[in-house]
């Protein structure tokens, strides 16, 4: 009896195992792919294919081809029996490609080369999609096949160069390529004019048919003044256009009777742009026109002083033109023995005061960051009683010798774009190498870590490609080689916030130099960034790196420094020509102390006691809606708390950032709190809040996010950081704030427990 059970299993097993038709598990693919099916089966007779139920006539192989998001089914007979199996495939969606304009650049040599920074098109490409990412390469199929994508600054290979941007889905992989090209330009030329006595003279004998352009700026600010000395245009049809700083308004349009010799125009911002078009019979190339030659100079030039600190190599006190700029220090002056003191600090190293009325007196000094007294030596650091007479464009340099040859390798980590950890989203860290001495460093390697709460996903556009990034489980280590004097490298990271992760939780991401056993200045060899998750955030903005709890005891043993970063960003429709940021230090800082690190973009700074002011000019910063990416910027420094702070004390600051001309935007009000020790969200029991109508203008309520169960304080703070009003829940999760005789305005509402802080904005109107 068993035997014949046994035979009867045998049996039924072998019919299932070898009859049964089995389409598989369920497919994903990319939307323009085909899937073939297949349902072949041993013995089978007839195949059958139905798609959502319905029977696809004339599809009777055992193989189907399929395009669409579907279930599909299949029956198939075998000697009787009719087995069947179904499946599901889905076409996911390909990335949208916007539609691409073409990368132009002047080719101010004329030899068909520029260098392109090819990831400001990724806004271009990407729009708003998001779980996307771009990169770039030389050919269709290396794009299609993701070999060897272009890393860092690109130099084109060839006028006109086609370009492939493949634009990939981060979770299902489906891409879509593009293409544009790379241009130089030979018919237009970027100028800079430097505000001194001698203007920048422009001679241009124009040929038939042709057009020629000429953008100039100059780095402080300046309006510029464009006279025409000469030249003639044919009367009605060749024409000179004078564009101003916005790149779009036409100051000049026309022929000026056919003379331009007088026209004389002004900018009303720091840069110009003079076009020059011509048609095909009159020119000055075939002699029957006069050339056109005119100048450019700053129209509120009344003279100045500048220079440099420079590396006096060869100790002859001289700057020889080949000396490198000195970058470890900072500037300060003093007009007619005023007793204001004036602060620069500069991205290069070099220095510019314009003079403001002709018999002023200044002192001028060059200082050392603190902790480089010992290395280097400042021949002369000061000079007085220096006056500019007329418009004279005086140059005084301040050499710098090296002692000890210290070696000096700095690390930092920042956020550069209006970025925070997002639950389900991307975001972007970036690590910067610096080499801050005046020796080569032939090797080393700096270790990134990220947060346990966050995963890390990629490293890209990594200036210098010929370093070696390996990843570790959760981070990278990057090995340098030949890092030379003077040498700013950086790499983008790319990490993702799980969406299990609670808004209010902080990450902190670490980059550490491991191999400093040769390095000088031990305390730039660690730096720590600490973000705060939130559900959606202003993209002006500003932190500090610590967050916003700093254990007191593991602060009062480290290099005691806070480290602060101004992001912004330009949401207009717009370039922003300008952008000027205004930083007032609460008292608990020690303005003495205050160091700039790393900035976007190039930048003049000014500081008298506690008031900084950044001038980024001629910085054309794109509105989001063009360049996301590039609509984004940021300053990085680091101060000390005075002595004497304690468990308990709170540091508040917040910034004022001013696009052109329009009303400044407020920055968030981020307080630095020191706590004897770090509390987690656990232990918090944080409540968040929401706060409605914003603007308000009579009554605002604040609602919490639980009942509490415990005291909560809601406070509002303006601008300068005056308490206005205080009140307390007790109970309850809503609370009623009557705002009726407060001016119209910014504030900040902050809501406290017994151990954390949440500070809004809100609009009075």
């Amino acid at each position: 009896m068993k035997l014949k059970v046994l035979i009867v299993f045998f049996i039924l097993c072998s019919l299932f195992s070898f009859s049964q038709v089995d389409l598989g598990a369920d497919i994903e693919s990319c939307e323009g792919n085909t899937v073939v099916l297949d349902a072949t089966t041993p013995g089978a007779i007839t195949y059958e294919w139905y798609r959502n139920g319905f029977i696809i006539t004339g599809e009777v192989s055992s193989t189907l081809s399929v395009y669409y998001t579907d279930i599909y089914e299949v029956y198939v007979q075998v000697e009787g029996d009719t087995f069947t199996d179904d499946i599901v495939v889905t076409f996911n969606p390909n990335p949208i490609a916007q539609t691409l304009t073409d990368f132009s650049l002047c080719d101010n040599n004329l030899d068909g080369f520029g260098t392109f920074d090819l990831t400001s098109k990724d806004f271009e490409i990407i729009g708003n999609q998001t779980e996307v990412y771009v990169s770039y390469f030389d050919s269709q199929v290396s794009a299609e096949q993701y070999i060897n994508p272009i890393v860092g600054p690109y130099v084109n290979s060839a006028n006109p160069q086609t370009i492939w941007a493949r634009i990939e889905n981060t979770v299902t992989g489906c891409f879509t390529v593009v293409d544009f090209d790379l241009i130089l330009d030979p018919n237009c030329e970027d100028l800079e004019v430097l505000c001194g006595p001698v203007p920048l003279n422009i001679e241009y004998c124009y040929p038939n048919n042709s057009v020629k352009q000429y953008n100039f700026f100059n780095p402080i600010g300046s309006p510029l003044t464009v006279v025409f000395n000469s030249g003639q245009l044919e009367l009605n049809i060749d024409k000179v256009i004078v564009i101003d700083s916005d790149g779009a308004t036409q100051l000049f349009n026309g022929d000026n009777n056919g003379d331009l010799e007088g026209l004389t125009i002004q900018s009303i911002g720091s840069s110009i742009s003079v076009r020059i078009e011509s048609n095909d019979s009159i020119s000055c190339a075939d002699g029957s026109s006069e050339l056109i030659e005119f100048d450019v100079f700053c129209a509120d030039f009344a003279g100045s002083i500048s220079g440099r600190a420079f590396f006096d190599e060869n100790n002859n006190d001289i700057f020889d033109g080949n000396d490198a700029n000195f970058r470890n220090g900072y500037y300060t002056y003093e007009v007619n023995n005023s007793g204001i003191i004036n602060e620069i600090v500069s991205t290069d190293g070099n220095y510019y005061i314009a003079n403001a009325e002709e018999g002023n007196s200044y002192e001028i000094t060059y200082n050392l960051y603190e902790g480089y007294q010992d290395c280097y030596t400042i021949t002369t650091n000061a000079v007085s009683n220096i006056t500019v007479t007329g418009n004279e464009a005086l140059e005084i340099n301040f050499p710098v010798t090296n002692d000890l040859m210290c070696e000096d390798l700095g690390v930092y980590l920042l956020s550069p774009f209006a970025q925070q950890p997002r639950p389900g989203f991307h975001y972007i860290n970036r690590v910067y190498i610096e080499n801050f001495g005046f020796s080569t460093i032939n090797s080393g390697t700096i270790e990134f870590v990220a947060d346990d709460l966050v995963e890390f996903v990629e490293t890209y556009y990594q200036t210098n490609p010929n370093h070696v990034v390996t990843y570790t489980s959760n981070g990278f280590t990057l090995d340098f080689t030949n890092l030379q004097p003077g040498d700013i490298e950086y790499i983008n990271v790319r990490l993702y916030c799980p969406a299990s992760v609670e808004l209010g939780q902080v990450v902190n991401n670490t980059v550490t130099y491991t191999m400093s056993g040769n390095d000088d200045f031990e305390l730039n060899n660690t730096s720590e960034l600490a973000q705060i998750v939130v559900g959606s955030w202003d993209p002006n903005d500003k932190m500090e790196s610590h967050g916003p709890e700093i254990v007191y005891d593991d602060f009062s043993s480290s290099d005691e420094f806070l480290y602060y970063t101004i992001r912004f960003q330009n949401l207009g429709t717009a370039d922003a020509i300008t952008v000027r940021i205004e930083d007032a230090l609460d008292a608990s800082l020690n303005e003495d102390t205050f160091q700039m690190l790393r900035s976007s973009h190039n930048y003049s700074l000014s500081k008298i006691d506690n008031e900084i002011t950044w001038q980024f000019d001629n910085i054309y910063l794109p509105a989001e809606q063009d360049d996301e990416e590039g609509s984004q910027g940021f300053v990085y420094f680091k101060i000390k708390p005075k002595s004497g702070y304690a468990i308990g004390d709170i540091i508040p600051n917040t910034a004022s950032i001013f696009f052109d001309f329009n009303a400044p935007v407020i920055t968030n009000l981020f307080d630095s709190e020191f706590v004897e020790d770090a509390l987690s969200v656990e232990d918090s029991n944080f409540i968040f809040f929401d706060m409605f109508p914003n603007p308000a203008n009579d009554l605002v309520t604040i609602r919490l996010s639980t009942n509490n169960s415990g005291n909560v304080t809601v406070k509002i703070i303006d601008l300068q950081g005056k308490l206005i009003l205080e009140q307390h829940i007790s109970e309850g999760n809503n609370l009623e704030l009557d705002i009726a005789d407060l001016q119209s305005g910014l504030y900040f509402v902050k809501l406290n427990t017994n151990n954390k802080s949440l500070i809004k904005k809100l609009i009075i109107e």
